[in-house]
């Protein structure tokens, strides 16, 4: 068996569902705690990198695009699933 890794889902990422449609199973996972972090909501015009940008409009993304993250935020806390994956997991993840 490969190797395992820990993964913290948060946002979608940490439901059943989502990780199945990124990996094709749902692994062992249990509910975890990010302390001194905040989920954010990131737009288009929130993005530095011109590279990111210009593949987001070139597929049509640059008014409808949101994405979860998250920040540093002392004595806040994001809610997640750590998961137990896989690299190759890992990089199905990376390129969904």
């Amino acid at each position: 068996m490969e190797e395992q890794i820990n993964y913290f889902g948060y946002g979608a990422n940490k439901t059943k569902e989502m990780i199945k449609a990124m990996i094709g199973r749902v692994p062992e996972g249990k509910h975890a705690v990010l302390n001194d972090f905040e989920l954010c909501i990131q737009n288009f015009d929130e993005i530095k990198s011109k590279k990111a940008k210009n593949l987001l409009s070139d597929s049509g993304w640059n008014s409808k695009f949101k994405t979860y993250c998250i920040r540093h935020a002392k004595g806040k806390k994001v809610y997640g699933t750590l998961w137990k994956i896989t690299k190759k997991e890992h990089r199905f993840i990376e390129n969904w």
